[in-house]
């Protein structure tokens, strides 16, 4: 898979409701089909198929790469969407090492950056269970690669976030207000990084 298919793909990944409505495993579906028709060179699906059989041990069968990555949630607990977009995420980003695209990391650092700066107790529109599953499906923390992405303390911040959605599943229990101050103060001390950052 070349340079412009993962940045295409993952623009794909990262804005989602930008390309299909509604964003479900369908329209996934027809999309990443009708993409890979258009260019038969790519072979995202291959790597896809491979990745789910050699690394998590999830069979291929006659029902393709949707049921494959339906047998993938049920083993994992996850939903379709999350579920497509960490594995496609995984295969973007895999076999940099160090020497990561930085075309490819201002686009998912962004995207994530604007997800903390959602994160509000002030009733946001955009900061609901739609906004956990968004978190989830992109910070693949258990990734090394991703984590290379950060600095130590982005990395701190990206990592207590995604433990407390993880564990807190915070727009489903009743200690919602606890969950999410936790969340804004470490909105908080990112915002800060970001400023001294762009201060340098």
């Amino acid at each position: 898979m070349n340079k412009k298919n993962k940045l295409n793909l993952l623009g794909f990944i990262t804005r989602t409701g930008m390309y299909i409505n509604p964003v479900d495993n369908i329209n996934i579906t027809s999309f990443i089909n009708g993409y890979l028709l258009a260019d038969d060179e790519c072979d995202f699906l291959q790597l896809y198929k491979n990745l789910l059989i050699k690394k998590y041990n999830i069979p291929y069968t006659s029902d393709g790469w949707p049921g494959q990555t339906t047998r993938f949630c049920n083993v994992q607990l996850l939903d379709w969407v999350v579920a497509f977009k960490q594995i496609s995420l995984e295969i973007i980003i895999e076999n940099q090492d160090k020497n990561l695209d930085p075309e490819l990391i201002k686009i998912l650092k962004s995207r994530i950056t604007s997800l903390i700066k959602k994160i509000d107790t002030n009733n946001n529109i955009w900061f609901n269970n739609q906004w956990e599953k968004e978190w989830i499906s992109l910070c693949i923390i258990q990734n090394p690669v991703f984590k290379l992405m950060w600095t130590k303390d982005e990395w701190e911040i990206i990592y207590c976030i995604t433990k407390i959605v993880q564990l807190d599943s915070i727009f489903y229990k009743d200690n919602i207000n606890t969950s999410i101050d936790k969340l804004k103060s470490l909105r908080d001390q990112y915002e800060i990084l970001e400023s001294k950052k762009n201060n340098i």
